[in-house]
């Protein structure tokens, strides 16, 4: 069975969404004003990149610092930068490089590579420039951008990457760096007026990002001009004038979309320029979102957090996370914390199908929604407009409800191919233009959608497939214990042993042959900790918080 609007008839009004017309995105605009912002006049056949006119504004705030970009100043400075990248050499097809930590700037680089025809690569601030320059390499990165904490490791970058032309950094002056407020000040040379450029909008990179690298080498994953305005119609229908606060990082696939809807949507979107857990909170109390973005570890902690109730968090009613689905448990605690919270809306997605593929319940129009958003409490929904969905067995045959299998989405957004990896692209674009996410879970007779595991995650112990999520989820319940991660040791004889690294709250101290009694009496036979426990004083995550299995599993040998 394939899942889609087409067979949940209480959502068909929506199925014209991407149907009719792929380009249409802003028509919600139509009614802006001029002096707030200029909008596209676009159609199926445009064959322009969809930053030639204009773009609608919005206001990014620094949550910590209040600075903020205006609605009037986003068009003249992708004007200004946009020219003045032509003239440094930058064409159709070309690729930046956004280098750096949150900024209320971090987008207008991307809209200026999109008015000129080209794209952007995100890298997270934190790697390394050896990892960087593999990406720059890979993409043929022309202009670096960077702040004060990434300077330094660009500059060995462009000594590395014969196509880096430029460094712009957006901070104070830095040696052999251009400045980013130099050119929004004119004091470079030149008019700040780009022509349409043409394009082919189904080939031509506008987005550039790069996978984790959890399961092997990153890679890029090719977003067209035409993929980016399709992923982006789910916001669409979002409320003008609506306050958001994310505690997602820009560089992340989560970042882009929140950043890049927001224009489409006159919201405020408040952000920190690096996550800290105090001034997280105090951000939220000072702003007062109604919405709140967030990757799970940001809200864990405001959920184990021991005076979070003397904050002023009530004007936060729905929250949004994806990267992992919240147990039903974590949703019903936080939503006992903070007063006028009424939704935690897990969402489904990956960066391969162009973000969110099902939004938890936030398009769903069924009647007794709030009986439905109760049963399903841990579903992350049922498909979004243009979306489809199936369940596939390892001989690539779709199952019907309650069975289990990889997961795989059909969409306009989904991502064009591996840059440079055919062969990957062939493992994961399979033929219908299904993508294969690697994600196991299941569906019901209703239409939602469980989400259970990564499939190059889960264990084998003797063939038995053991689900780490869950082992994590019944550990955290321990009140000794802060934080948890299931791992595989390789046994030549069972195939994986399954061990418990654990993190201790403060001041716990418990025997680990404890957890192991405490675990094992609720566990399957081949679920056993038969690799047993160890405690570490934290464990291994990405920059998008996801746990590093294969990191933790070399502390584990090693010891340390």
């Amino acid at each position: 069975m394939i899942l889609s609007l087409h067979n949940l008839p209480d959502l068909a009004s929506r199925t014209k969404l991407l149907e009719e017309n792929p380009f249409d995105i802003l028509e919600c605009l139509k009614d802006v004003k001029d002096d707030e912002a200029v909008i596209l006049e676009d159609s199926p056949k445009n064959k322009y990149s969809f930053m030639d006119d204009s773009i609608p504004t919005c206001s990014n705030v620094n949550g910590v610092t209040g600075e903020s970009i205006k609605y009037g100043e986003i068009i003249p400075s992708v004007d200004k930068l946009s020219s003045y990248l032509k003239r440094k050499g930058f064409r159709t097809g070309d690729i930046l490089m956004m280098y750096c930590a949150n900024h209320r700037y971090f987008f207008l680089p991307l809209f200026a590579a999109w008015r000129c025809g080209g794209g952007a690569t995100f890298t997270s601030p934190g790697l390394l420039p050896s990892s960087v320059i593999d990406q720059a390499l890979d993409s043929k990165t022309k202009f670096i951008f960077v702040d004060n904490s990434t300077a330094e490791k660009a500059k060995k970058v462009m000594q590395e990457v014969d196509t880096v032309v430029e460094i712009i950094t957006f901070e104070s002056e830095i040696k052999n760096c251009t400045s980013f407020s130099d050119i929004l000040e004119n004091k470079m040379e030149g008019n700040n007026k780009v022509d349409k450029v043409e394009i082919d909008v189904d080939n031509v990179i506008a987005y550039l990002p790069y996978s984790s690298g959890t399961t092997g080498l990153p890679k890029g994953i090719v977003h067209t001009h035409r993929s980016v305005w399709a992923m982006l119609q789910i916001f669409r229908r979002s409320d003008i004038g609506t306050s958001y606060a994310t505690g997602c990082q820009m560089f992340h696939m989560s970042g882009f979309f929140i950043g890049t809807s927001s224009l489409l949507t006159f919201n405020r979107n408040v952000f920190l320029q690096n996550y800290e857990e105090e001034a997280f909170i105090k951000m939220l109390e000072k702003y007062q979102p109604t919405f709140l973005f967030s990757l799970p570890p940001p809200l864990i902690m405001m959920l184990k957090h021991p005076n979070l109730e003397s904050y002023n968090l009530k004007s936060i009613e729905i929250i949004i996370t994806g990267g992992a689905c919240m147990t039903a448990e974590s949703q019903r605690a936080l939503m006992k914390r903070l007063p006028a919270l009424h939704d935690v809306r897990c969402l489904y997605g990956m960066t391969e199908i162009g973000g969110v593929t099902s939004f938890g319940l936030g398009y769903d129009l069924n009647p007794n929604l709030a009986n439905v958003r109760e049963k399903h409490r841990g579903s992350v929904g049922r498909p979004n407009p243009g979306n489809e969905i199936k369940v596939i067995n390892e001989q690539g045959i779709a199952l019907g409800p309650y069975e289990k299998g990889e997961i795989c989405v059909r969409n306009l957004s989904s991502m064009k191919e591996y840059l440079h990896n055919p062969e990957a692209t062939r493992n994961t674009k399979i033929d219908g233009g299904w993508i294969k996410t690697g994600d196991i879970g299941y569906y019901t007779e209703d239409g939602f959608i469980y989400w259970t595991e990564r499939k190059k995650e889960l264990l084998k112990y003797r063939g038995y497939h053991v689900v780490p999520a869950k082992l994590e989820s019944m550990l955290l319940q321990h009140p000794a214990i802060k934080d948890a991660g299931i791992i595989g040791v390789p046994d030549e004889e069972v195939g994986e042993l399954v061990g418990a690294a654990v993190v201790l709250k403060d001041g716990a101290k418990i025997d680990p042959n404890d957890i192991i009694s405490y675990m094992n009496s609720s566990l399957s036979e081949y679920e056993q900790l038969r690799a047993g426990v160890k405690v570490f004083k934290n464990l291994p995550y990405n920059d998008v918080g996801k746990l590093v299995r294969k990191q933790l599993l070399r502390h584990w040998t090693e010891g340390s």
